[in-house]
């Protein structure tokens, strides 16, 4: 081939069949609508996306703690309530209310 000579039809063919054995898409396991979700995050994470993926799982993280202080602020906030209520009774009994 380096000598000027043409491929035959069946070397063609051999190369065509390789590259579309090569560009072959894969089969996907998902539904149409899931597919195109997950088809979509692998193209973001293609141009930079991996930092922005790092960044929104930062994010949710920080999200979690702050709902697990909010609990416990709540939580905090009922058990002062009824000490109260039951400081406030106390009271009312000593002073022979």
């Amino acid at each position: 081939m380096s000598d000027g000579e043409r491929l035959t039809d069946e070397q063609l063919g051999q190369i065509v069949g390789a590259i579309q054995a090569a560009n072959k898409q894969h089969i996907c396991r998902f539904d149409e609508c899931e597919a195109k979700v997950i088809h979509m995050l692998a193209d973001m994470m293609d141009r930079q996306g991996q930092e922005n993926l790092r960044q929104l799982l930062d994010f949710g993280a920080t999200l979690r703690r702050l709902k697990s202080a909010g609990q416990v602020a709540f939580i905090i906030a009922i058990i002062g309530g009824l000490l109260s209520v039951i400081w406030l009774g106390v009271l009312a009994k000593v002073r022979g209310e």
